[in-house]
Formats: structure tokens, sequence, C-alpha cells
């Protein structure tokens, strides 16, 4: 188990290892010095893994982790929701995160668009 920036490395999967590179990246959300940080000591502690044009690679697997976490956060989220099992203060934190998920993917798909807490919040306890 190697320890890069502090973080345990130890639960990688089989594939490319970039991929766990990308997913951790997405769960953690460095701020950006951070997370070149992180990429810099990476690609010193594994060679091998940052071959050529890995930071392509890279940002492939990020939008892919930001497409997948939206899908997947909007139905636990509803889920959630419709359950009323968490407190308004809870339930609003739940959508103001899967607000700045949405805005994430649609970088991914290079579209502005705004999304309104009110309407999001409908949309998830309709199971939408």
């Amino acid at each position: 188990m190697s320890s890069v920036v502090g973080v345990q490395v130890g639960l990688a999967l089989y594939g490319d290892p970039l991929y766990d590179v990308a997913s951790h990246l997405h769960k953690m959300g460095y701020h950006s010095d951070e997370q070149a940080c992180f990429l810099e000591q990476w690609a010193t502690a594994e060679p091998a893994a940052s071959t050529h044009d890995w930071e392509a690679d890279l940002q492939t697997y990020l939008n892919h982790e930001r497409i997948k976490s939206v899908i997947v956060d909007a139905v636990r989220y509803s889920k959630v929701l419709i359950e009323g099992s968490r407190s308004p203060d809870q339930e609003g934190a739940l959508v103001t995160n899967l607000i700045a998920k949405l805005r994430l993917a649609h970088q991914v798909w290079k579209r502005q668009r705004d999304f309104d807490p009110t309407f999001v919040d409908s949309a998830l306890r309709a199971g939408a």
C-alpha cells in the first residue's frame, strides 16, 4: 500500500490505475492547487502508470465520474427525500450537492445551465 499526499491508496481496482486516481479526485473535491500537488506526487510515485498522455485519459475518467455521480446520486437522493427521514437542512444540503454535481456534468457536455433548487427538489421528490 502506498501513500500519496497523505492518502492511503490500497483499495485500487483491477484495470487502469488512472481510473482509481480519477475516482479519488472526484470524491475528494480537491482545490486545483491540491489536485495539482496530488497528481505531481502520484506521477512521481507511479511512473509506470503515468504513461504518455495520461492527463487526457484522466480527464476522460473524470468526465465519466461526473456524469455517473449525477445519475447515481439523483436516484439515491430521491429515495432519501421521498422517505422523509432527514431534517429540512439535511434535505436542502442534498439538493445543493446535486446541483453542484449537475453543474459539473453540464461542463462535460459544454452546456451552461442554472438549476433552480425548488425545481430540483420537486423533481427528486417526484422520483424523476
